[in-house]
């Protein structure tokens, strides 16, 4: 008999250091277990390392300021890929943040061309040229 796993569901708050995110994942946290009791499994191992080290007294946190944006996002992610095609994805991910659509690479500033020179040692180099290419408009044939 074959069991059905159960789904996850990744909640990712990202951002600069001392910006909040630790507080907005934990006031999430607060608001999951409010809403769902036991009903779900909370899986919060960094709320849990910021509780260790700030204590549990919300109050005394780095809250985000006025003004941050808090963008939320929903993302239906696809079924179980081989390595090759979860690589690519990553990789393109990657490329998104790195270089997003309508950048030309050459005005980033440094600190982005040296993550593209970091991802070159970790990613396939042939595939990341070619997306580099890509953003570039640049022929994609070698």
């Amino acid at each position: 008999m074959t069991q059905t796993l159960n789904p996850v569901i990744t909640v990712t708050v990202s951002g600069p250091v001392g910006s909040g995110k630790s507080y907005v994942l934990a006031r999430i946290e607060e608001v999951v277990k409010q809403e769902f009791g036991n009903s779900v499994i909370v899986d919060a191992a960094d709320v849990d390392g910021e509780r260790r080290m700030s204590g549990d007294d919300l109050s005394t946190w780095q809250k985000p300021r006025a003004g941050t944006v808090i963008r939320l996002e929903e993302y239906t992610g696809q079924g179980l890929l081989s390595y090759g095609e979860e690589r690519i994805c990553r990789t393109n991910e990657l490329l998104d943040v790195i270089c997003p659509t309508g950048r030309q690479p050459w005005i980033l500033p440094d600190a982005l061309h040296a993550t593209i020179a970091a991802l070159m040692t970790v990613y396939d180099q042939e595939l990341l040229m070619k997306e580099l290419r890509k953003l570039t408009g640049q022929s994609t044939e070698c």
